[in-house]
């Protein structure tokens, strides 16, 4: 369950964290600690000064020679705030932010189960994974210069006015992309081509497999979108997305990403062949499935509910049934647990209750796969997170250029749906509730 003593005491420190936040605010009803007093033009960041509620992340004005950074920049790393070096590295910019994207991994963070974070950088922590802004500065051999639009990773760091980014992180704006939505592709753009990459598939080349059909888990989220609309570039079919709102089904039959959309709730049961169309003369509040949505191609060895592969970042509540409906050869994909950690009603706080419930889910209900079952059926499950790629600097930069030369094809530029908000605080609200599509994008 826990690696080291260092791993136990952190998620020992969430817990009790937490339950303050639970004791302050809803019983004893005290008011939050303000922010800084920012003013419009002020150089500042998003600090998150230990777990807890919503209200632990706060604007922190910064001196106009102070920067945010991410924890790959030996010897300047963990920071989060550091003095702006007189000499930026020379393979680095200092970035001004226009716009920082907002992932459900942030708010793991605020709650404090997002073990990466406590490696990495520890508390307080400026969030964010990935930006879009205007360089600043440039050190000598950068690339870039003053002036340039680029987005790019922080790998944490992004929520900030300013921030301190190696070169191999970055890219300039295509032409035609605005800002909003270059801040939304980094971090579900490397997730789904790593996972794509991690189930087999290859760019612009079809898959060899008989069964060549995909299940997206979350089709209507960032990363969701974005491997439909990559898996079917790859040369998947059929592409089916599951959501877990009647509300999201039309969403996705307007992108047309999907072969299929399926509610979660009715998954395994409405696969079933004939029983998965619904007549056209119901009501999208009656949907349970839609289907036929893009002229489906799907060959005549593919089973109802058996796919080559299936991306799943729900958790316990999906893993094992998502195993158990992989065709031969077939692999699981694992990047997240959404379902393992509280949703709406625990924007504000973690309750003692869903503490419970999470360990609960922990120890109870997390499957086991067996190796030799493995073996026997050919199947596999790989899981990854973000935190990956910071070591892995040439396979970022790979899927940085692939992703660039997507967009510039027009295949992914405006996939993912993106909602513009000016507070963190919103963001993270409205992203607990499960209610959002796509990506929530903060503008300073």
């Amino acid at each position: 369950m826990w690696d080291s003593y260092e791993q136990f005491k952190f998620q020992l420190d969430a817990v009790l964290w937490n339950l303050y936040d639970w004791l302050d605010l809803k019983v004893l009803k005290r008011q939050p600690v303000p922010d800084d007093d920012i003013a419009e033009k002020d150089n500042y960041c998003y600090l998150i000064h230990r777990p807890g509620s919503i209200n632990q992340v706060r604007k922190r004005k910064m001196a106009e020679n102070e920067c945010t950074i991410g924890y790959n920049l030996p010897p300047l790393s963990p920071g989060p705030v550091i003095t702006i070096p007189e000499t930026l590295p020379e393979d680095c910019v200092l970035l001004k932010v226009t716009h920082f994207s907002v992932n459900y991994a942030d708010v793991c963070i605020r709650w404090g189960l997002y073990d990466s974070a406590n490696k990495f950088v520890g508390w307080p922590i400026c969030p964010g994974f990935d930006v879009a802004g205007v360089v600043e500065r440039a050190g000598t051999k950068a690339g870039f210069k003053p002036g340039d639009s680029v987005f790019g990773a922080t790998l944490f760091g992004g929520y900030s006015s300013r921030v301190l980014v190696p070169v191999r992180q970055l890219r300039k704006v295509p032409k035609g992309l605005e800002p909003e939505r270059a801040a939304a592709l980094p971090a579900v753009c490397h997730t789904a081509v790593h996972a794509l990459h991690l189930a087999g598939f290859s760019p612009d080349v079809a898959p060899r497999t008989t069964n060549k059909g995909v299940l997206v888990h979350s089709a209507a989220g960032g990363v969701g979108t974005m491997l439909c609309t990559l898996a079917k570039r790859f040369g998947c079919s059929p592409v089916v997305g599951v959501v877990g709102r009647p509300q999201k089904i039309q969403t996705l039959k307007d992108m047309g990403i999907c072969d299929s959309v399926v509610l979660k709730t009715e998954l395994w049961q409405q696969r079933k062949a004939k029983a998965a169309v619904v007549a056209s003369s119901k009501k999208l509040d009656d949907y349970n499935v839609v289907e036929d949505m893009s002229s489906p191609s799907r060959g005549d060895d593919v089973g109802d509910d058996e796919f080559q592969a299936i991306f799943d970042a729900n958790g316990q509540e999906t893993l094992a049934k998502s195993y158990s409906h992989l065709a031969q050869g077939g692999r699981l994909i694992i990047y997240g647990f959404h379902t393992n950690v509280p949703s709406a009603s625990a924007a504000a706080f973690l309750s003692p209750w869903q503490w419970l419930k999470m360990l609960y889910k922990m120890v109870q209900g997390m499957p086991r796969f067996d190796p030799m079952n493995m073996t026997v059926a050919s199947k596999g499950a790989i899981g990854f997170n973000l935190s990956f790629f910071a070591k892995e600097t040439e396979v970022l930069k790979y899927y940085f250029d692939m992703i660039v030369g997507y967009v510039e094809k027009g295949v992914i530029g405006k996939a993912i749906p993106v909602t513009v908000l000016k507070d963190a605080r919103e963001a993270h609200t409205v992203l607990s509730s499960a209610a959002s599509v796509g990506k929530l994008v903060v503008e300073l």
